[in-house]
């Protein structure tokens, strides 16, 4: 059974669980009926041929009690091999539905867990469940179903969890209050790292936007208004401070970056600045590359490629990183500082700026050989289209 099977076994039950009581109702009143009892005795219409039935309570003790609807909030689920797993906020537990079965299972955990994670394409694991209203995480065994809880930052909103869901990830996300200003406690920079081991405070930058995790779960990286953090999981033991790296200057949500899967490398572009920012994530090093135009979007095509979007010339690169992008600043001459970069460069494809002695070749619709370290074949790159999203992407 696959995932997209799971998930609409899970979304018919929680319609049968949500809609029982108006079942049962309509099914006894039909569908225009009134019910009222004044004390000395009862008029119950149930719209049939519009008659009446006087009820005395003295006559008839087996009053008729209207049942009252009772509705439940459920987060999206996680589905780890046969079961999935939905955090139930009314119950304070999470439910798990056997999808072979459809067995229901409720394992109690915190108070008001609204958010659910686990691994990914695995049958066994770990799954966080982020309790909003008691400040904790509980761990619960896949295949056992046994819980553990853990303290994490005080009224965190989100979670996230590396692929194999050894390590969880809690923050406060400031962009779920949709304007409305947070609580005087919430702490704003800092996350709470955890695994079965305990849970640690991890000081970062202020106003932390996201958590990434790398592929093979050994780094965490943090990225915050102040830059991004990179912590090595291999070493986590305690709380400790991860200290920002800034990407580059500009308005943190004109900016979007993208983070190599090995967690080794990350790339920054604003949405008004002629240049990008490469950031060494290992030695905190970092280069500005100026372009001949505002980039508009950024993508990893595989590990160690950055495709590169610059729509006003129609040009896509997809370079190596590191050294395809510091290739490029060389073969472009960029100019300082890269918001008043003018290097001469025509509307129609930038043949007044020397490409051809660059080694940049021919950046024709065909596909573009470059001698700067770059391999840009357009078959390579499966026509990407621009996105010109402000927030952060992977």
């Amino acid at each position: 059974m696959n995932k997209l099977t799971k998930y609409l076994c899970v979304a018919a039950l929680v319609g049968t669980w949500g809609c029982a009581s108006d079942a049962n109702s309509d099914a006894f009143y039909g569908n225009n009926s009134t019910y009222e009892n004044n004390g000395n005795g009862g008029q119950y219409d149930a719209g049939f041929n519009n008659g009446s039935y006087t009820n005395n309570t003295t006559n008839n003790t087996n009053n008729f009690v209207p049942e009252v609807e009772e509705e439940y909030d459920f987060s999206a689920p996680a589905v780890v091999g046969d079961r999935v797993f939905v955090a139930n906020e009314t119950l304070n537990s999470v439910a798990v539905i056997d999808s072979s079965t459809l067995r229901v299972q409720n394992v109690p955990v915190g108070f008001l867990p609204t958010e659910i994670v686990g691994p990914k394409n695995s049958a066994t694991g770990n799954v966080w469940a982020l309790n909003a209203g008691s400040s904790t995480v509980s761990r619960i065994d896949a295949t056992t179903l046994k819980t553990q809880t853990y303290r994490a930052l005080r009224r965190g909103n989100a979670l996230a969890a590396s692929v194999d869901a050894t390590w969880a990830f809690v923050w406060f996300d400031l962009a779920k209050l949709d304007g409305v200003a947070p609580a005087p406690e919430v702490d704003l920079a800092s996350v709470t790292a955890l695994n079965e081991s305990g849970a640690y405070q991890i000081a970062v930058g202020f106003n932390v936007r996201e958590v990434r995790l790398s592929d093979d779960g050994r780094f965490a990286v943090v990225i915050s208004d102040d830059g991004i953090s990179r912590i090595d999981l291999n070493t986590l033991t305690g709380d400790v401070f991860a200290p920002p790296i800034p990407v580059i200057d500009a308005d943190p949500d004109d900016l979007e970056i993208v983070v190599d899967p090995t967690g080794s490398w990350a790339v920054a572009r604003a949405a008004t600045q002629r240049a990008l920012s490469l950031i060494n994530l290992e030695t905190g090093e970092k280069e500005l590359i100026a372009l001949p135009e505002i980039p508009t979007d950024l993508d990893w095509v595989t590990p160690g490629r950055v495709l590169v979007s610059m729509p006003r010339t129609g040009n896509h690169f997809v370079a190596t990183v590191p050294e395809g992008l510091q290739n490029l600043a060389d073969a472009l001459q960029p100019i300082d500082p890269p918001v008043e970069l003018d290097a001469g460069m025509d509307d129609a494809g930038m043949d007044d700026a020397g490409m051809d002695d660059a080694g940049m070749g021919d950046m024709g619709d065909v596909g573009i050989e470059a001698d700067a370290g770059m391999d840009m074949a357009v078959e390579d790159m499966g026509q990407p289209q621009a996105r010109t999203s402000p927030r952060s992407t992977v």
